[in-house]
């Protein structure tokens, strides 16, 4: 197995093959890595590993490459990366230091831990769509917040005030524009216009939240229900020492913020509605003396597995009334 460690950035590819250093731009195509690459694999690419991390679009182009070429890779996730440099002692960072770092983590993994890059152009178009949506939605807020204090000052020009109203409400529509174009491309795929409708068969979930979900499941398709859980960082974390530190366990708020946030917010409401399999859920963990707020945070992982049945199965959610139990049967 012949590992390389890649530091990507916007300009530039910096490489560690275990005794030299490399240099490449990172241009659209990579033509002078691969030229490189077909130089020294004359043989092809079946030996060759590479470990690199996300760095947004602009790791996008060697994931794509990688993927038309059929080289396995390992991205790992940058606070890993972060923590074993750490461990290594090294205090200094640049590019060639990331790079030595990424390679020498390649001794902690297996080979099947390289794999193939599988590229779904339904979710990069899913997280393009939602990441504009919720630039705005930021901006939005931001300038409401903004107009709000100048209004409790009370001594803010009424023109300047004005001015805000009407700017806030160029990004209120703004941002209702981008959401019912992505729901318009989304209806105008039949897998998904499917899997959109049957998601907002649960109780909780609009269109927002669907599309979250639809997003999160396009890109990790082979993710199993831990896997999912803790993508959106509903993982429990403990962190225990010796016999005097024992810490309630908290979840670990890694992974798509966006989503847990969604749920979080989809079990609030629900469970606080009328009698349905998550208001029983709830109410159930906290007569066995569970915290509301952990409660609520298990309501939603339940939420998020009973979306994940309902996508994976191709069967509408099926609704269920409080009748003692609190189950949801099928899943």
């Amino acid at each position: 197995m012949d590992c390389i460690g890649i530091d990507v950035s916007k300009q530039k590819l910096v490489l560690f093959d275990g005794n030299k250093e490399w240099v490449f731009p990172n241009t659209t195509g990579l033509e002078r890595f691969q030229a490189w690459l077909q130089k020294r694999f004359t043989h092809g690419f079946d030996s060759l590993v590479m470990l690199f991390e996300p760095t947004g679009p602009y790791s996008h182009k060697l994931k794509a490459f990688c993927a038309q070429e059929k080289i396995r890779v390992h991205i790992l996730n940058p606070k890993r990366s972060h923590h074993f440099h750490i461990a290594l002692g090294r205090r200094s960072k640049n590019d060639p230091i990331d790079a030595r770092t990424l390679y020498a983590y390649h001794l902690l993994l297996q080979e099947t831990d390289f794999q193939v890059p599988l590229l779904n152009p339904r979710a990069e178009t899913l997280r393009h769509s939602l990441s504009a949506y919720q630039l705005a939605q930021s901006s939005r807020v931001r300038f409401s917040n903004h107009l709000e204090a100048a209004r409790q000052e009370g001594n803010t020009p009424p023109l300047l005030l004005e001015e805000l109203a009407e700017e806030v409400q160029h990004q209120r529509q703004r941002e209702e524009t981008l959401l019912r174009t992505t729901i318009d491309w989304v209806e105008q795929q039949p897998e998904l216009g499917t899997a959109f409708r049957r998601l907002q068969t649960i109780p909780g979930i609009g269109p927002i939240t669907a599309l979250c979900l639809l997003q999160l499941e396009e890109t990790y398709p082979d993710a199993n229900r831990q896997e999912l859980t803790a993508l959106v960082g509903l993982d429990p974390r403990e962190k225990q020492s010796g016999t005097s530190l024992h810490p309630p366990k908290r979840i670990s708020k890694n992974g798509h913020a966006m989503v847990r946030r969604l749920l979080y917010l989809a079990a609030l409401s629900v469970t606080r509605g009328e009698p349905h399999f998550l208001g029983a859920f709830y109410r159930r963990l906290v007569l066995r003396g569970k915290h509301k707020k952990q409660a609520l945070i298990a309501a939603a992982r339940k939420l998020l597995l009973v979306a994940h049945a309902v996508y994976r199965s191709g069967e509408p959610f099926r609704a269920m009334v409080y009748e003692g139990s609190g189950e949801v049967n099928g899943y």
